[in-house]
């Protein structure tokens, strides 16, 4: 099904095709039947049928793969130059959320810390509102990444085991998913980013 915000490119690429191009290329958004959008690179190619008439035949291939993997090694490329030229602070950790956010809608996310002074975790930046007690959440979430010394995934199911077992506190609404990627500097942990 072609998007809304497709139908101008469509309708000019149409165009094109039935006005002099006999093949035109073009990136389109288009989206399933159940509502999920994905990216499609059309071939169309201008034929005439026996009476002379212009026909248009339409190839598309699925390059929603191909476009995501060039956006994070984009978001990457962004992150690690943000890292590189900034000390660390309020703006960086925005700019880095707001990277990610364009991988994925992000509401809630959270940097976390190791003081070189005081040597203790702290939250520098926290956008986040599912949680009671923010800090006690995500120290908890902070934890776990930081045992496992690995990116952790939490789906439902293992958020709730883990709020079970009181490895994760109190939410006011219980998050569907938790991602938290540890920043460590050979094996030594500094950090996490939680989303």
């Amino acid at each position: 099904i072609i998007t809304d915000d497709s139908i101008p490119v469509v309708e000019k690429n149409h165009k094109k095709v039935f006005n002099g191009t006999s093949i035109l290329k073009a990136d389109e958004k288009v989206k399933h039947k159940n509502g999920t959008f994905f990216y499609v690179q059309t071939t169309n190619l201008r034929i005439n049928d026996e009476q002379g008439n212009r026909l248009r035949i339409t190839t598309a291939i699925d390059i929603t793969s191909r476009l995501r993997n060039e956006l994070i090694q984009s978001v990457l490329l962004k992150i690690s130059n943000l890292t590189n030229l900034t000390v660390p602070s309020d703006d960086l950790y925005a700019s880095i959320h707001h990277s990610l956010c364009e991988l994925l809608p992000i509401k809630n996310f959270a940097v976390c810390v190791k003081s070189t002074i005081t040597n203790q975790f702290a939250f520098p930046y926290v956008v986040n509102e599912k949680v009671k007690d923010k800090n006690e959440a995500l120290e908890a979430e902070h934890n776990l990444v930081s045992q496992s010394k690995r990116t952790v995934v939490l789906d439902a199911d293992k958020i709730n085991a883990l709020l079970e077992n009181e490895e994760l506190k109190t939410y006011e609404i219980i998050p569907k998913s938790i991602l938290g990627i540890p920043l460590a500097s050979q094996s030594e942990i500094l950090g996490s980013l939680l989303i």
